[in-house]
């Protein structure tokens, strides 16, 4: 997350248990359909943004996606 902000914008709203969840990028937010969905190396993110700590070269993305609850887990 601490990297994500020194590039970009960004607002987060975190979770008890779940951690962040970008809410913005840049002054962007998702109507209540839609929501920033992370990616680490083309795949869904299993884990929150915060939780992922940068030791090696990865390619992360956030893609704004309509909500699909299946795609959560929930």
């Amino acid at each position: 997350m601490e990297a994500f902000r020194q590039v970009a914008g960004v607002e987060a709203k975190t979770y008890v248990g779940m951690g962040s969840l970008v809410t913005s990028i840049n002054g962007i937010t998702p109507d209540s359909e839609h929501y920033w969905g992370l990616y680490i190396n083309g795949e869904f993110a299993d884990k929150s943004i915060d939780a992922y700590t940068i030791d090696k070269d990865i390619t992360i993305e956030m893609k704004m996606e309509k909500i699909d609850f299946s795609k959560m887990g929930g």
